[in-house]
């Protein structure tokens, strides 16, 4: 479990960026030194979620059962739409069988796995929602670039309607499947409300309101965003990077600060998108990334492998989103091939086979 160890001296807060209020926020939660895993684990437990749980149905109903009766329909929405996010986890089964896709959420009394598609946590959330007091909602579809369509269905999101405090309507798009790895990683939402759709039939949301919201009603335990974090450890790798005399300490320095922001997640697909965001942000430098995977009868692994590269200096290191990041090498990668792991790049598996590699593919083209 990585620790938030900063040195407060040493960060190169932009005040211009921030009003006196949020820079005192950020000085004390960061002088906490308090783990990133720890105040998650906060956030969970102050909405009776277990992250231990495969069956969700208790979770599910407990987040039901404890909306708060005494906040507006849109903070109502706002406490229901981030407590499932931290339910659900992406359904990766889909990749070998795509019936996992169109599955009926069937008994939302008994069981509900943890793992689901865009369809079954669009119903779910329709359903949840339709239980608050002047809420409409229902699942429809929507399309977004390079989404399989082999089961006849676009991605499929959430329209919900509320009344305003004139009592109109007003109608907007939430998107809980795209952003679970934002919620469970703590940063703002994309996709609550703060899309207009492409014919603009949708009301807006602005974060400036949900940012107000998730404060007023304790939704982040009045600790910052990711989001605010990786902008101070951004600023402070751009410091050390003016002194780095290597590529190797320009990497390790880059990798070093950008540790304490690495959680686990209990999904792989989450864990891999926020990864990727942090990588893009803190580490700016070119990298591969091989997936792996490990079945054991019905329950598949997946780890992920990258190769730094600075030039003149490479690293490896690996993700899972079980224990996080790990420093790893070539031999240790070739050793998991060799025994229990698996990969489907052809690049990979030349970069340490070889020529014997090679020989293979061809055979297995012929």
């Amino acid at each position: 479990m990585a620790n938030f160890n900063l040195d407060l001296d040493k960060l190169n807060v932009n005040i211009h960026q921030f009003d006196d209020d949020e820079i005192q926020r950020m000085i004390e939660w960061l002088d906490e030194c308090c783990s990133i895993e720890e105040k998650k684990e906060r956030v969970l437990n102050s909405i009776g979620i277990n992250l231990g749980d495969e069956n969700i149905v208790g979770p599910l109903h407990y987040v039901i059962d404890t909306i708060p009766t005494n906040l507006t329909p849109l903070e109502k929405l706002r406490y229901v739409y981030i407590s499932l996010g931290h339910l659900f986890s992406y359904d990766y089964r889909v990749i070998d069988d795509i019936s996992y896709a169109t599955n009926k959420v069937i008994d939302m009394d008994n069981c509900v796995g943890r793992y689901q598609t865009c369809i079954q946590i669009s119903e779910i959330m329709a359903k949840v929602l339709n239980e608050i007091d002047g809420v409409e909602a229902k699942v429809i579809e929507r399309k977004l670039p390079n989404v399989r369509e082999e089961y006849g269905q676009n991605h499929v999101a959430n329209e919900v309607r509320i009344k305003n405090e004139d009592s109109e309507y007003e109608t907007y798009l939430f998107d809980l499947t795209l952003d679970l790895y934002l919620i469970q990683a703590g940063c703002r939402t994309l996709h609550f409300g703060y899309e207009s759709g492409p014919n603009g039939n949708y009301d807006i949301i602005p974060q400036v309101d949900t940012d107000d919201i998730d404060s007023r009603i304790n939704l982040l335990s009045d600790e910052l965003y990711t989001d605010d974090i990786i902008k101070i450890i951004k600023n402070n790798i751009s410091r050390y990077d003016m002194i780095s005399t290597s590529s190797k300490e320009l990497v390790d320095n880059r990798i070093k600060n950008m540790l304490p922001l690495v959680k686990t997640f209990p999904g792989y697909y989450e864990g891999k998108q926020y990864i990727n965001m942090i990588f893009k942000e803190l580490l700016q430098i070119k990298y591969k990334e091989f997936n792996l995977y490990s079945r054991n009868e019905e329950i598949t692994n997946f780890k992920t492998v990258f190769l730094l590269d600075n030039g003149d200096y490479q690293k490896w290191i690996m993700y899972s989103n079980k224990i996080g990041l790990i420093a790893t090498d070539e031999n240790t990668v070739r050793n998991m091939l060799e025994t229990d792991w698996e990969t489907n790049s052809g690049t990979l598996k030349t970069m340490l086979f070889g020529e014997k590699e090679k020989v293979k593919r061809k055979v297995e083209k012929v």
